[in-house]
């Protein structure tokens, strides 16, 4: 499902992917292939060790076969915040490290995509801010014209 909308000039889009794994669906959003890319490359391992981990507790106790699922749960929960804390920390601000410097083509520094990762990942509303227009801009002038554009929709104050 693709939406656009036209809000305070800036051109917004979310794109919403239905994943089948197994008899499971599960709805990946991503913003950029990037984002997309990051999601998958974070979620994956960190879904396998939930199930590793649980069936690993399982054989070592050798309770009833219900603890399997206790385990899976609690693991659940616990692997949850560990992705969710890569994803902030690690995940976010390299999506927005490779959307900027290889497809808007501006030369931002970690420490810049560490800042305006919010910006580049969608809001609860299910909006994000792409800048396309950035690329017409000369690369020298590209980072600025990001900053500003943060700035507009009072992400952060600078």
């Amino acid at each position: 499902m693709q939406s656009r909308l036209k809000k305070n000039s800036l051109e917004l889009l979310l794109i919403n992917k239905n994943i089948k794994l197994g008899g499971f669906t599960m709805i990946v959003s991503y913003t950029h292939p990037f984002s997309l890319f990051i999601n998958i490359a974070l979620l994956a391992p960190t879904g396998l060790a939930v199930i590793f981990v649980a069936g690993y507790l399982d054989s070592f106790y050798r309770l009833d076969g219900v603890w399997f699922y206790v385990y899976l749960v609690v693991g659940f929960f616990v692997v949850r915040r560990v992705y969710w804390f890569l994803q902030k920390k690690i995940g976010s601000p390299l999506g927005t490290f490779l959307y900027c410097r290889y497809t808007l083509g501006a030369d931002v520094s970690w420490s810049d995509c560490r800042i305006i990762y919010p910006f580049f990942s969608y809001n609860s509303e299910g909006i994000w801010h792409p800048m396309t227009h950035v690329k017409s801009l000369p690369k020298e002038l590209r980072r600025e014209a990001i900053f500003m554009g943060l700035r507009q929709t009072n992400k952060i104050q600078k």
